[in-house]
């Protein structure tokens, strides 16, 4: 970290020393008004400065608060007092720097002039009323920064950091859009959205590296948002013969999500769509081709020209009699869903943003009537907020204590193992830092330790645990009774059980996302690596990454010009030929290489052949052997 704003404060307060004594009162104040325009500066500065290097954090203190919360979800007598005010918050650990963050923006905010009078943007009000008592919401045009604030701008920046980068070298944002849907589709894993599953905001998708279709879309837009592209969601109505005849606007309840729309255009606006369920872009009418290196390359569809030609969409059916959905709704009354979550709408997130250029620019606001106007200027009439990310505050801030638990113990993986090297590596491949000691592919490594080194660790670390906790009751001035110590004991080996089971999932999680990077750094074969031998083979029963990995080793076949390999990998493999996407991806391999695919090659095949033979002779042998 840099020098302490105490330091500065300091060494400012020396610098305006002067001279001379005719004009001495008018210098003090002079120099009065420099030190607290430099004082401000300052605690701005140190604010931001945390901001983009939280994968400096020393993971400890939040190691310590997450056991604490966990203590107190399920042993509330032994740890009272410890759980943030809402379900929401204490299902988050919070990094002792990003909390110093809001400490540091609320004190800048008391040294600025109190700000005008705020307005609300108007297509708020098109919001159901009970989202409106929810506290982010209600809190809208505060002056001080809240603790949710902190992740909504940790969240924003990692967005910024992922997409400088994974968007590629390109100036065409048309390019740049292409480039982070197909990041997004290889780096978030989908997950089956469930009755029961717990919903989540993008920060939490990125971070995890997994979450619903529409998870995955709320992630891509908030991608865009960071290289100024505007995106949203579109909707169709279910009940056309409503929208089509009384030309009657369909209520939320009777609009589908269906992909993500970005905009692009200066004058001539168009809507450009991306499927996130399938993982492709709506392909145009003649928009499916060979890349440069033999690899599926799609150039996306817009809007008006599918609702001129609904039969682009035949291209996406299933089978001839499984057509693809889309294609039987009502294409011309399509709805527009604007991402409005409530960071993007605060007054003191947009005086934020306007302090921030050149590496710290950040995008800290939406003006949904503003972005309704040119989205409306490339043909859509209807235009509204989106209301998932509300109903997603409000499910979880209605979580339930084993809801919280289940949260806090998917962090544990990350900040378990000594000195958070899963969680810094993290956030260092976000940021795109792959390499030296201190980049993403050192802090992976790290957090693969070895199985058995881990496991001999339970009791030297249940000690310390157990220890830890005494220690953390005591200075809270609550007496260690033997009933107290008992339960503290039978907490800490419970919880040291979980803790372990957490870093071996880690060391998974280090493997597959070590796979990811070598993708992007085109090394096909070491990503190929990983992913069968390191993610599958070593992940034995834990199916965390089996998706994801078969998915991204077929995308590794496609680069390597192996599109027979590929289109067995999309087409047999259990997990993937369920999902509609993995099989159009096979059927446009087929058709742009047909004489290749038709029949995959022995050369390519045979160390997959060998292997497989090689493992029935052994099988062989040993049933030989049998008396």
């Amino acid at each position: 970290m840099k020098a302490t704003i105490a330091f500065v404060l300091l060494a400012t307060l020396l610098a305006a020393g002067g001279c001379g004594r005719s004009n001495a009162a008018v210098k003090a104040g002079n120099r009065g008004a420099d030190v607290s325009a430099q004082w401000s500066n300052d605690l701005f500065n140190f604010a931001i400065e945390n901001l983009n290097h939280l994968e400096e954090n020393d993971c400890q203190e939040m190691m310590t608060s997450t056991r604490e919360r966990l203590g107190a979800l399920e042993q509330p007598r032994l740890f009272p007092g410890v759980l943030p005010s809402n379900a929401l918050l204490a299902s988050w650990p919070e990094p002792d720097m990003l909390r110093q963050v809001v400490s540091r923006l609320n004190q800048w905010v008391d040294t600025q002039e109190r700000p005008h009078p705020w307005t609300p943007d108007a297509m708020l009000a098109g919001l159901p009323p009970e989202y409106a008592k929810l506290p982010m919401v209600a809190e809208l045009d505060q002056a001080h920064f809240s603790s949710y604030d902190g992740y909504m701008l940790m969240e924003a920046v990692w967005a910024r950091d992922a997409a400088r980068w994974a968007k590629g070298n390109t100036s065409d944002d048309l390019l740049a859009a292409r480039n982070l849907f197909d990041w997004a589709v290889r780096n978030i894993q989908l997950d089956y959205d469930k009755p029961d599953r717990v919903p989540q905001v993008p920060w939490e998708t990125l971070f995890l590296g997994h979450g619903t279709p529409l998870e995955r879309a709320w992630t891509y837009i908030m991608l865009l948002r960071q290289c100024d592209i505007d995106a949203a969601i579109v909707a169709l109505p279910t009940n056309a013969t409503k929208s089509a005849k009384n030309d009657a606007k369909a209520s939320a309840a009777e609009l589908k999500p269906w992909c993500i729309a970005v905009l692009l255009g200066d004058r001539d606006k168009k809507l450009y769509l991306f499927d996130p369920r399938l993982g492709l872009p709506i392909p145009a009418a003649n928009g499916i081709a060979a890349g440069k290196s033999g690899q599926l390359e799609i150039q996306p569809a817009t809007l008006d020209q599918v609702v001129k030609d609904p039969r682009l969409l035949d291209r996406l059916a299933r089978a001839a009699d499984e057509p693809y959905w889309a294609g039987k709704a009502d294409l011309a009354h399509a709805v527009i869903l604007l991402e409005a979550s409530p960071l993007y709408m605060e007054p003191r997130a947009r005086r934020m943003e306007a302090l921030l250029a050149g590496e710290r620019k950040l995008v800290l606001s939406a003006e949904p009537s503003q972005q309704a106007a040119r989205f409306k200027a490339a043909g859509v009439s209807d235009v509204r907020i989106w209301e998932l990310p509300y109903a997603t505050l409000e499910h979880r801030m209605a979580a339930s204590p084993q809801i919280i638990i289940h949260r806090l113990e998917n962090y544990l993986r990350f900040i378990a193992l000594g000195g958070g090297s899963l969680y810094k590596g993290r956030i260092l491949h976000l940021k795109g830092r792959f390499f030296d000691e201190k980049g993403a592919i050192a802090y992976y490594q790290r957090a693969r330790p070895r199985t058995r080194d881990v496991l001999a660790e339970e009791t030297k670390r249940a000690q310390a645990c157990y220890t830890s906790l005494v220690a953390q009751t005591k200075a809270a001035g609550r007496e260690v009774t033997p009933q107290v110590d008992n339960s503290l004991k039978q907490f800490a080996t419970a919880l040291i059980g979980s803790e372990l089971k957490a870093i071996l999932q880690g060391k998974l999680d280090a493997a597959y996302w070590l796979g990811l990077i070598e993708y992007e750094q085109e090394q096909y074969d070491s990503s190929l690596d990983y992913f069968n031998v390191r993610t599958l083979q070593a992940g034995g029963q834990e199916k965390t990454w089996e998706a994801g990995a078969h998915y991204n080793i077929g995308r590794c076949r496609e680069m390597l010009g192996q599109w027979p390999e590929a289109v067995q990998e999309y087409e047999s493999s259990l997990i993937l030929r369920n999902e509609d996407g993995n099989l159009l991806r096979a059927r446009w391999l087929k058709e742009i290489h047909p004489a290749k695919v038709a029949k995959p090659s022995p050369e390519k095949k045979a160390p997959e052949a060998k292997k497989a033979e090689e493992k029935k002779i052994e099988e062989k042998k040993a049933t030989d052997k049998k008396p």
